[in-house]
């Protein structure tokens, strides 16, 4: 039985490993996004070579396009087995006291506002799949259980936020028969990590022995094994905290 996959984020990085992964599996239709997808060439490449990838243009904090994107992805399947939520935004990385409203306001609405109103409108579609999978990408860093030696201020508080309402959800969808989780990809070598690593390191001695010290993997590995991880999902997953590697994290 074909399955289809929703994945938000994919024009790059760990999504578009998770795309071009799940296009390798000839019972998988993938319907992924990208903010701007002319500008996405792998993505499109990806696409154009594979009649089971669709693209919708999304910009996950725009509401209207968040509107518009459900319109045109209910044009395309009748049902949503897996969600992924996978695009965000991770732009600052200063001291609380530093932070900007506008960066806060924006990392907000990309990273915690966003993919709900995005569930929102796709959930009719997920409600109707075999599987009702809704997937999160979140971070270690939004761990409240966890001490990191580094701030992540709007980004890792955008995504702390994120977290609580994974829990909600959890609860509130479980009598659907859905299965709702967050999870920590990895410290993965993408442009974004590879940017905060650089700007992060520079301010303080700390933050760079921490990424030294932090095993560093690939998009592709982490794709292969959340994917991994997502096949295995089951009732007892719901309203949990994941690591790529299975194992848990503290909210």
């Amino acid at each position: 039985m074909t399955k289809t996959y929703f994945i938000t984020g994919a024009n790059r990085g760990i999504g578009l490993s998770i795309a071009k992964q799940l296009a390798a599996d000839p019972d998988v239709e993938v319907i992924a996004t990208a903010r701007n997808p002319a500008s996405a060439a792998d993505l499109q490449e990806l696409a154009k070579s594979n009649s089971r990838v669709k693209l919708v243009q999304l910009d996950v904090s725009d509401e209207d396009s968040i509107k518009k994107a459900g319109a045109e992805v209910a044009k395309l399947t009748d049902s949503i087995d897996v969600f992924i939520s996978n695009g965000a935004i991770g732009e600052s990385y200063t001291s609380v006291l530093e932070t900007s409203k506008e960066q806060w306001v924006n990392h907000y609405n990309t990273n915690a506002l966003g993919p709900v109103l995005l569930l929102k409108q796709l959930y009719p579609l997920v409600k109707k799949g075999t599987e009702k999978k809704i997937i999160f990408v979140s971070t270690m860093a939004a761990s409240l259980g966890l001490t990191l030696p580094i701030n992540f201020s709007a980004y890792g508080q955008s995504k702390a936020a994120l977290n609580y309402t994974v829990k909600d959800l959890a609860k509130e969808l479980r009598e659907d028969g859905s299965i709702v989780i967050a999870v920590h990809p990895g410290v993965v070598s993408t442009d974004m990590n590879k940017a905060a690593a650089q700007f992060l390191s520079e301010q303080s001695p700390e933050a760079g022995e921490f990424f030294a010290s932090s095993e560093s993997i690939t998009p592709d590995k982490s794709a292969e094994d959340l994917l991994d991880l997502f096949k295995g999902l089951t009732e007892e997953s719901n309203g949990k905290f994941f690591s790529y590697d299975k194992s848990e994290i503290p909210w």
